[in-house]
């Protein structure tokens, strides 16, 4: 059989897989954005002035809408604590949960597969 001119030559499964992920051009995007969203989480709340739970007392009202004059990217909540901050603090605990259950998920998966793969082993 000839092998087709406009596929390369694969030598594994990996080398398919990453092949495949190259070509599909939403797969690509949907990795830059996650990979966005988990390096900002990480440096997001350094860039701010201000911790999570610290209360600016320098504002005329403690709830302020967003804007960059008063350094509160998002505006704060009704006790004066940062939003920005807020938010992606709650973004690092949103992915370590979502990366915990896909970590648990796949234990339970390979811990469920593993009798059927030694009953049908050659």
């Amino acid at each position: 059989m000839a092998s087709d001119p406009s596929t390369p030559a694969r030598s594994g499964l990996w080398n398919d897989a990453w092949w495949r992920l190259r070509r599909n051009r939403l797969a690509i995007a949907a990795g830059i954005v996650l990979a966005l969203l988990v390096v900002l989480a990480l440096l997001a709340p350094s860039l701010s002035a201000y911790q999570l739970e610290q209360v600016d007392w320098s504002l005329t009202r403690l709830a302020t809408p967003p804007g960059f004059a008063n350094g509160h990217w998002f505006g704060t909540d009704s006790n004066g604590r940062d939003l920005f901050v807020r938010v992606w603090y709650g973004t690092r605990i949103s992915l370590l949960v979502a990366l915990l259950i896909r970590l648990l998920t796949m234990q339970r998966n390979f811990a469920l597969l593993s009798p059927c793969c030694t009953l049908f082993s050659v």
